[in-house]
């Protein structure tokens, strides 16, 4: 209480001040030359307020950039602005504000929310990105000191957002010490609505949200990418670690590369590549039921290869192999379908190639062995269960399960749904490539079916949904790479939710994980259940997500085995 006291005294002090010194002003110059002197000399002092460029939303039109913190007021010297602002400022504040009202001069003073009955002007202050979270940085990117967009979308639709430039702007008229002129009404420029201009994106901010928290909390490094089946639609891409746009200088110093997006690099890819295998085999006339005895590893032509930790899985089918991964089982396959038709399937469900998110933002396109490489038996060995030379980003592993869950029609996936005009209209709604047929719909309902295993009894039971169901595959790459006497392994999980009404395809990738796939299946399972809950909050819910679906344990499996 007593420091209150002292801050209100100081305050009316330097008000009786203010007010002493204009009189005393006021009468000298009013009498003599110096008025004349000083009248002749009157200008105009402009203050920007606030200034900013083009939006970007989500595909709600929800603001992902361009978000109100505030306000800004523009501020002359007056008593009683002074103490309306000294009722809502810290001290620190209130004291950097009588600084600025000694210099005479207007200035533009920060506030939490706008204070009554005052002669300041006050803007809403608008900040680019999200102060606390940032969502999707390496997706919209990043400005430089001018403005300019340098990454992302940022810099992809730097014209247009820059275009759409708006700003706050008010200019008093002055004496010739720079003070306001009492009685004058400052002019008032205020362009700020041109920011509703921009662009939309397929990101559902929500949906990113959910899924840049589930990220943050498993995996170390890694990412995450959703897409929708039905069009191939991105709703979230994240890549961790991530950075602080508004500190990008923190971010090149820091050893995990936090810049890199891991979302469109590629890594090497592993035993969810047997879903590609799988439908090659079902495509060239191969059953289900095919049945092979597994001991643990299988000799190539002098080659042997083992399972996941030398384990024997004993006879299986292609859903059983699936859901326990085993590597015999899928080597053994491929041998049967030999090195092209699995190198055109690979190649047909869009590994090798780079994807066009939107003009300007591509991912890699990863590797592919050649067919002359997979003439040797062991590399093809190798390839069919994702190992050897095979490298994907996780777009092309997520567009992969959205091809299998959407029934067999690839949608290439794309991250723009057009540009925005000022009234927050989309005006030029991009043009997306036609979705291609790839798999028939039979082969697709058995890869379904054959995917609910490892969530439901094998591999992947850690990313089963809390409702819904799911289907999907495990996998731990080998990257051949050494670091203090252990090998860097990269651990996935991709698959789709819910179970009898796909909506979503997920890829998860932990990069250089030493936990195998208990990073990345938690990452699954708490991305399907905040859908699902959101879903439900938006009233979308789909009867899919009503019960979850039980399917039924192959009668040889009884325990559920080591995650791959």
């Amino acid at each position: 209480m007593e420091k209150m006291h002292m801050r209100m005294v100081a305050v009316y002090a330097v008000i009786a001040i203010m007010l002493t010194i204009g009189a005393l002003r006021v009468f000298s110059i009013s009498t003599g030359e110096a008025y004349t002197q000083a009248a002749q000399q009157n200008s105009s002092y402009s203050l920007t307020v606030t200034q900013g460029r083009g939006s970007i939303y989500d595909c709600n039109l929800q603001h992902l950039t361009n978000f109100q913190d505030g306000y800004k007021a523009a501020v002359t010297a007056d008593p009683q602005t002074t103490t309306a602002f000294s009722k809502v400022l810290s001290d620190s504040q209130m004291q950097t504000m009588l600084d600025r009202i000694g210099e005479g001069k207007p200035f533009v003073q920060k506030v939490d929310e706008y204070i009554p009955g005052t002669k300041a002007l006050f803007f809403p202050n608008v900040t680019r990105y999200r102060e606390e979270d940032p969502l999707c940085p390496h997706i919209i990117g990043y400005v430089d000191s001018d403005g300019k967009g340098v990454e992302g979308i940022e810099a992809a639709y730097d014209d247009w957002l820059g275009k759409a430039q708006g700003k706050s702007k008010v200019t008093f008229s002055v004496n010739a010490v720079g003070e306001a002129l009492a009685g004058v009404e400052p002019e008032v420029e205020d362009t700020m609505s041109n920011l509703n201009s921009g662009v939309m994106l397929t990101i559902d901010k929500d949906i990113q949200d959910i899924a840049q928290k589930a990220a943050r909390k498993y995996l170390e490094k890694g990412a995450v990418v959703v897409l929708d089946v039905r069009t191939g639609a991105v709703r979230a891409s994240v890549s961790v670690p991530d950075f602080d746009p508004e500190n990008v200088q923190e971010a090149l110093n820091d050893e995990d590369s936090p810049l890199l997006n891991r979302t469109t690099s590629a890594y090497n890819v592993g035993s969810v590549f047997k879903l590609v295998t799988a439908a090659a085999a079902l495509e060239n006339g191969i059953s289900p039921d095919r049945t092979y005895d597994c001991t643990g590893s299988v000799d190539i032509y002098g080659v042997t290869f083992d399972c996941y930790h030398q384990r024997t899985h004993g006879l299986q089918n292609m859903e059983g192999a699936l859901a326990q991964s085993c590597n015999a089982y899928y080597i053994t396959l491929g041998q049967e379908i030999g090195a092209k038709k699995l190198l055109d399937m690979t190649a047909k469900m869009g590994f090798g190639s780079g994807i066009t998110l939107c003009d300007g933002l591509q991912s890699a396109s990863g590797t592919l062995p050649t067919l002359d490489t997979l003439k040797m038996p062991a590399a093809l060995a190798n390839f069919s269960f994702g190992q050897g030379e095979l490298m994907a980003t996780p777009y092309q592993v997520a567009s992969m399960v959205q091809c299998i869950a959407s029934g067999g029609t690839l949608a290439k996936p794309y991250l723009v749904e057009g540009l925005v005009d000022s009234s927050g209209q989309l005006i030029e709604p991009t043009q997306q490539a036609q979705p291609v047929q790839v798999l028939s719909s039979e082969t697709c309902d058995a890869l379904r079916l054959m995917m609910a295993a490892p969530v439901e009894y094998g591999t992947g039971t850690g990313a089963k949904p809390t409702v819904g169901g799911a289907g999907g595959k495990t996998a731990t790459a080998e990257t051949g790479i050494l670091v203090d006497g252990e090998f860097v392994n990269q651990t996935w999980f991709a698959g789709f939710f819910p179970y009898d009404n796909p909506q979503y395809a997920v890829a998860v990738l932990a990069e250089d994980s030493p936990k195998g796939s208990e990073t990345s299946t938690p990452t699954f399972r708490a991305i399907a259940d905040g859908v699902e809950q959101l879903m439900t909050r938006r009233g979308q819910s789909d009867p899919a997500l009503q019960d979850a679906v039980a399917v039924p344990k192959a009668s040889e499996q009884e325990d559920a085995p080591p995650q791959d």
